[in-house]
């Protein structure tokens, strides 16, 4: 069988901790968050006036293998191993009232040079008494929920190769901005953000793990094409619609450097006894892009029109022709009464008959102009949004508890635009402690609601939520026990998406041993393969993984 192999090095690990796990602070896949600093110690140099500059960061090698490589001799032969060196630095200098600090990506490129190190990121930061400002490429993090909550919505995440997503703060993506933040007394604050321009997700535009939006929505969008009308579906290719799809999101990610782009937002946060609050709003953009055929409605009605007035065309003409032999029966017979009236009733009905043929004449212009728009490509773009939200994070009965609550409002306030998300409600609810025998656990739902659900199209080619239900839920639990005075530790995380059934297995072994770390990881994907996690099935791997942070 083509996985024997394979599923015999997962099954060992699923043997070791065949529990549901998740883990403290994770990402919306459930991974835990390393921060923004160095996690090594770091070594000082001078500074100057402005006083040392601190150096850290990790040097990393793994070892990756997908399971459908490993199960079959010849794919073996063909393996690549992927990137066996990765890294980062990272730079901070202080000040008496200021600090700079700059985070490095290391990952040789021995094609383009150039590209071997990007910025993850890059900021300057001032206080003046309680007050605080911000400025650079920076990671910005709002709510309380573990994984990736509701109200964590400045950054947009990476999501094109789900093998290396280790941290929230790995996969989130530096923006360009202006954060402010001001103490009120010892246990409130209120924080402003300003970002100039947009980026949404990051996927895959190819290979393995390219999303479904680009692997099958070319496909679901000739389709929807072919239900207005087979011929116009026949003339546009999946993949030739597939690369007009590419070259019109790279030409949008230009266009989204602009301050029609801006984003900004409000957030409070207070203590309560022994409970944290916050409030927030925030105006940006959903980092998913909307994609639809701006024309296909307007071809959908020329087209109903057209087949609407054909089809009085045709039935007044045969009106006409059954009163011209009614007037010519009645001649015959010497009814002249009959047959003139036979005869003014026939003129009607031609009379009937050419305007309907004109109507459809227009009509069928409109279906041309329509279709002629399809070679421009699919229309994609960006909503912007308003966000409402409110979180909680408190101890109760022994549980660590995170709540969070959102309301995502759109211009499509009717529900009826397909170019636009519908507006949604959005929560979250999660808690961690400690189980029994020294094991964690660490438990959260987040959902999604689509409002106005109803007035959803059922046409994919005019509207972008077509097909789609109308909740996303997502569990994410995560179990972990360290051993060996905390130096080994067993953890296993799985998500769970609700609707889509399907879910992601990510058992570890992990080995710390003062700066060096050794870890033993993979994945599996199951469950329907429509599903956003279960179309990754084939993906299954393994990884073995050394660091040294320093």
């Amino acid at each position: 069988m083509k996985n024997i192999f394979f599923a015999g090095i997962m099954s060992g690990f699923l043997l070791i901790l065949p529990f549901p796990l998740s883990a403290q602070d994770d990402f919306g896949f459930g991974f835990s968050d390393e921060g923004e600093a160095s996690s090594g110690g770091g070594a000082s140099l001078s500074g100057g006036t402005g006083g040392p500059v601190r150096i850290g960061g990790k040097a990393k090698t793994e070892l990756l293998m997908y399971g459908e490589d490993l199960s079959d001799g010849e794919n073996l032969k063909k393996v690549q191993t992927g990137e066996l060196f990765t890294g980062s630095l990272n730079f901070s200098v202080s000040g008496s009232n200021a600090d700079g600090i700059i985070n490095l990506k290391v990952k040789p490129n021995f094609d383009k040079p150039a590209e071997s190190l990007e910025f993850d990121e890059a900021y300057v930061r001032a206080w003046f008494g309680n007050f605080s400002l911000e400025g650079g490429l920076r990671k910005l993090t709002w709510g309380k929920a573990d994984s990736l909550g509701p109200l964590d919505v400045v950054n947009p995440l990476d999501y094109s190769n789900l093998s290396r997503m280790t941290s929230l703060n790995d996969i989130k993506i530096a923006r360009p901005m202006l954060h402010a933040s001001y103490s009120l007394g010892n246990f409130s604050k209120i924080e402003a953000v300003w970002v100039p321009w947009f980026e949404g997700q990051r996927f895959s535009q190819s290979g393995r793990w390219a999303p479904a939006m680009m692997t099958r929505l070319p496909g679901e969008i000739v389709e929807g094409i072919g239900s207005i009308d087979p011929a116009i579906a026949g003339s546009m290719g999946g993949d030739a619609f597939n690369g007009i799809l590419n070259n019109t999101i790279d030409d949008l990610s230009n266009d989204l450097k602009t301050l029609e782009y801006t984003q900004g937002g409000l957030r409070f946060t207070t203590t309560i006894g022994s409970s944290d609050l916050g409030l927030q709003y925030y105006s940006g953009f959903i980092q998913s892009p909307s994609v639809t055929m701006e024309t296909a409605k307007d071809a959908r009605d020329a087209k109903s029109n057209l087949d609407a007035e054909t089809e009085a065309a045709r039935l007044a003409a045969a009106s006409a022709q059954e009163a011209q032999a009614k007037a010519a029966a009645a001649s015959s017979a010497g009814d002249m009464a009959a047959a003139a009236e036979y005869a003014a009733a026939a003129g009607r009905y031609g009379e009937e008959a050419r305007a309907h043929a004109a109507a459809a004449a227009a009509r069928g212009e409109d279906l041309k102009n329509a279709v002629s728009a399809f070679a421009l490509g699919p229309d994609i773009r960006y909503n912007r949004y308003h966000q409402i939200g409110a979180d909680y994070a408190g101890v109760i009965a022994g549980f660590n508890l995170r709540a969070e609550l959102a309301a995502n409002i759109t211009s499509d306030i009717a529900g009826d635009d397909g170019a636009v998300y519908n507006p949604a409600l959005l929560w979250s609810l999660g808690f961690d402690r400690d189980l029994f025998w020294g094991i964690n656990g660490n438990f959260q739902c987040n959902e999604s609601i689509r409002l106005m659900d109803d007035k959803i199209d059922s046409n994919r080619a005019i509207d972008t939520e077509a097909g789609t239900e109308m909740t996303q839920t997502r569990f994410t639990f995560v179990l972990s026990k360290k051993l060996f005075r905390e130096e080994f530790e067993l953890k296993n995380t799985v998500i769970w998406g609700v609707e889509d059934m399907d879910c992601y297995i990510i058992p570890a072994i992990v080995w710390n041993k003062g700066d060096v770390e050794v870890e033993l990881s993979g994945g599996i994907f199951g469950g329907d393969e429509s599903g956003e996690l279960g179309q990754y099935r084939h993906n299954n791997f393994v990884k073995l993984g050394l660091a040294y942070s320093f």
